[in-house]
């Protein structure tokens, strides 16, 4: 198990740490929150980033990533964000003291984080590019 946390800024970067492990000691500032657990994130990213996921958190004891890496270089149609919007809901609704009757308060709001970060991620990819016409 994996546990997830959080930081907010031009890219939204997350930072995956083996339950086991002892937390690096960047996330003890205040800039990262804790976001939710995962059993592996192996499965979320682009087949090229497996390896080089597998390797650096078996070397370094953690892993740092974008929700938008789990996008297709050049295709983010199919991205599958629930799972994502899912974590970070649920972290919104613990983070306000476990509100009843909310759930599609903190829904929305994390899903138009997660589909601003992708947007973001999209347009900085493919800025400068102009369709033919």
């Amino acid at each position: 198990m994996l546990k997830l946390f959080r930081k907010e800024g031009d890219i939204v970067t997350l930072c995956a740490v083996p339950e086991a492990s002892d937390l690096p000691d960047f996330l003890s500032g205040d800039e990262w929150v804790f976001a939710g657990q995962s059993a592996d994130i192996a499965e979320k990213l682009a087949e090229p980033d497996r390896a080089t996921y597998r390797a650096v958190l078996s070397e370094t004891g953690f892993y740092l990533f974008s929700p938008a890496q789990t996008a297709d270089a050049e295709d983010d149609s199919h991205i599958d964000l629930e799972p994502l919007v899912k974590e970070r809901a649920y972290f919104l609704w613990e983070e306000a003291g476990c509100p009843l009757g909310r759930e599609h308060e903190f829904w929305a709001a994390a899903s138009r984080e997660i589909e601003a970060d992708v947007r973001a991620r999209f347009e900085r990819r493919h800025a400068g590019r102009h369709i033919a016409r």
